[in-house]
């Protein structure tokens, strides 16, 4: 990985992917025990030799770019990872990774009634390659020295995840005994599978995409950052500390975690990350292989009972397929180092007033459940509550408007009857 760790042993088999399997990758891309991390080195010009790749995955229909920076640094890209007070302005190279779907879906918590913020679906009019250069011409105006968008359509997408079942569920059968179509129909039994392992598992396989397109990159990052679609930086990741030390020869898997979000059933948040290849490799998978043994562990969670040992256990609440708790799992058998930092972002949504107050702009805000975790208030932003109060209130002044000019329609016309019922008796 150019850092001085070996690089992990393949499994026996494991060789170039399968053609056919993913296209889609080869035309986009052209291609143990717990460790401690050593102190870092007093004031690193830059958080790592070499250029910073900022990885996005998700969905079009809610990919807020354009917002996502609003609140950033100045000078944007190169600014958001400089250490504070530092003279660095390090090369941040973007990747970015989205599916393009006829039927996005994430959760909103809106109605359609008037009054109430729905979702304002994104980029809904534009062709995977017009999406993908807009969105790479955002960030060289931002600052980005490299930028590479991949945009798949629901076609590749399917494909994508055929290919997945069927790795997945040979490699199930392998380790069972058993045949993959029993295999599937046994871990398919677990709660919300069908809906889970659609949404979830297209989420994870862009991730891949997107660190699969950084490492073919003809300069190989040293630090990975990974945020979801739906990201806005408030200020610069507090990433000094740790990238120094996990950028450092020899060091072990690493990965920062955010730790100034909402937990999900006491795991950090998988919407944001900071990583070294090694960690980054546990995270998102180096090769498809790779991607579709991690896509095996995490369905096969759903087969354990609760007496498993502590770091295998099914999550609590009935959430065998919660991707937090796979993926700290993930961490702790690579034997990563794990760190909380700053990551100073908010999840935004880009929300539009349903009913009669259709067709206004598009409010971005936060979901107020995330909103809560928050614990301050991050510069620039509000929450979906205070958006949807300031729609309510701006109908309400609207309402009003229209009865004060209704009512003096009703003066004018009753005078203008009385003035002519004066001159008729005259």
């Amino acid at each position: 990985g150019g850092q001085g760790h070996p690089r992990p042993r393949r499994a026996p088999g494991m060789g170039r992917p399968a053609r056919g399997s993913h296209l889609f990758l080869a035309l986009y891309l052209l291609l143990g025990p717990a460790h401690t991390l050593d102190s870092p080195p007093n004031d690193p010009p830059c958080l790592c030799a070499g250029p910073v790749a900022l990885l996005i995955s998700g969905q079009s229909a809610r990919f807020c770019y354009q917002a996502s920076l609003a609140r950033a640094p100045a000078g944007s890209l190169p600014a958001l990872f400089a250490p504070p007070g530092s003279a660095c302005r390090p090369q941040v190279h973007v990747y970015v990774a989205l599916s393009h779907l006829p039927s996005p879906s994430y959760h909103t918590g809106a109605t359609a009634a008037s009054g109430r913020l729905e979702a304002a679906p994104l980029h809904a009019g534009l062709e995977p390659r017009a999406l993908s250069e807009r969105v790479c011409d955002f960030y060289r105006a931002q600052g980005a020295s490299a930028c590479r968008a991949a945009v798949l359509g629901e076609a590749d997408m399917d494909a994508a995840n055929r290919t997945a079942a069927e790795a997945v569920s040979r490699l199930g059968a392998a380790l069972a005994l058993t045949t993959p179509a029993r295999w599937w129909r046994a871990v398919s039994t677990a709660r919300n599978f069908a809906s889970k392992q659609l949404r979830n598992g297209r989420m994870l396989y862009l991730r891949h995409v997107a660190f699969r397109l950084a490492l073919g990159a003809a300069e190989a990052p040293r630090l990975f950052v990974y945020a979801r679609e739906d990201a806005a930086f408030f200020g610069a990741p507090d990433l000094r500390a740790f990238a120094a030390a996990a950028c450092a020869p020899g060091s072990p898997p690493a990965v920062a975690v955010d730790g100034g979000a909402c937990a999900f059933g006491g795991h950090p948040p998988d919407k944001a990350y900071a990583a070294n290849r090694a960690g980054a490799a546990v995270l998102f998978g180096d090769t498809l292989e790779a991607h579709h043994r991690a896509l095996h562990a995490w369905l096969a969670r759903a087969l354990l009972p609760e007496g498993s040992p502590v770091h295998l256990r099914t999550p609590p609440k009935g959430q065998p397929l919660m991707t937090e708790a796979f993926l700290h799992a993930a961490l702790d058998r690579a034997g990563a180092v794990v760190r909380k930092v700053g990551m100073r972002r908010v999840d935004l949504r880009a929300m539009r007033p349903a009913g009669e107050g259709r067709g206004q702009e598009v409010v971005y805000c936060v979901p107020s459940r995330y909103w809560a975790c928050l614990g301050h208030r991050p510069p620039g932003f509000q929450s979906c509550d205070e958006a949807q109060g300031a729609v309510r209130r701006a109908l309400s002044d609207r309402a009003r408007r229209r009865a004060a000019e209704v009512a003096s329609k009703g003066l004018a016309l009753g005078a203008n009857a009385t003035g002519r019922f004066q001159r008729v008796v005259d």
